[in-house]
């Protein structure tokens, strides 16, 4: 199975109101920390995620909630790949 990574810069909200928030809707396991990009007052860390459909609706469920925030998503959204992954993708083209 192959796992993922996303990281979710945002501006408009502190890091203890996103925490705040997505803990009283029941998100677990994503890191809100300070950011040094300007403009970029934190960014939320989600935990590895593997390419199901449990995954796309975890992150759509954060997103809702950065939403109703009123929350800004930046353009500098991050999305890494594991080395497995990476592997995968040089042998078969496919994510």
């Amino acid at each position: 199975m192959f796992t993922f990574g996303i990281e979710i810069e945002t501006s408009g909200q502190s890091i203890t109101e996103i925490k705040n928030a997505l803990r009283h809707n029941e998100i677990n396991g994503c890191i809100v920390k300070p950011d040094g990009t300007p403009n970029v007052d934190c960014e939320i860390v989600l935990p590895p995620l593997s390419v199901c459909d449990f995954s796309f609706d975890y992150i759509k469920k954060v997103c809702r909630v950065l939403k109703t925030l009123v929350a800004e998503l930046t353009d500098n959204v991050v999305c890494t790949f594991t080395s497995q992954t990476l592997k995968r993708y040089e042998t078969t083209q496919q994510i």
